[in-house]
């Protein structure tokens, strides 16, 4: 179409182009109406904050994995920057934000419906304990360097 975009904004080309606008507006048209909309993915191997837990030095998201020692497996949240290499067990931060979460429980019921449902997960698995989870905890932030812990609550 002898367009190219540079920052957000789209700029004449110096060649011209090969595809006219009406049939690219067409062919984009197309597209869009063939995309289908994307499941949102379950739990990752029970792990609570996917989705929420991000890196507070580079902002990246913190994704969890795993590794296997011994036929036991050990779950962590690692970011996803590769410069940044955060990385901390699965079982440290989620321990710390249900603490956290604990001294406001008082304040908001959801909060405490979280706990409890925190506390009977062993039972029922974790698939629904993130969803409450994802109710009441808009985001939150691991800082590395100083190993503090910030949730920011859904208003």
């Amino acid at each position: 179409i002898g367009c190219v975009r540079y920052q957000g904004k789209q700029y004449p080309g110096e060649q011209s182009g090969i595809v006219e606008r009406r049939v690219w507006n067409q062919v984009v048209a197309l597209l869009r109406s063939a995309e289908k909309p994307r499941a949102k993915r379950e739990t990752q191997g029970g792990a609570l904050l996917h989705g929420i837990l991000h890196c507070a030095g580079c902002e990246r998201a913190m994704t969890p994995s795993y590794t296997v020692q011994a036929e036991r497996r050990y779950g962590y949240y690692v970011c996803a920057a590769r410069s940044c290499r955060s990385r901390l067990p699965a079982d440290h931060i989620e321990g710390a934000v249900i603490q956290q979460l604990g001294s406001t429980a008082q304040a908001q019921p959801q909060v405490r419906k979280l706990l409890d449902e925190y506390e009977r997960r062993q039972e029922r698995g974790s698939a629904e304990l993130q969803r409450t989870l994802e109710q009441v905890v808009e985001t939150v932030r691991y800082d590395a360097r100083s190993g503090k812990v910030t949730i920011r609550l859904r208003a």
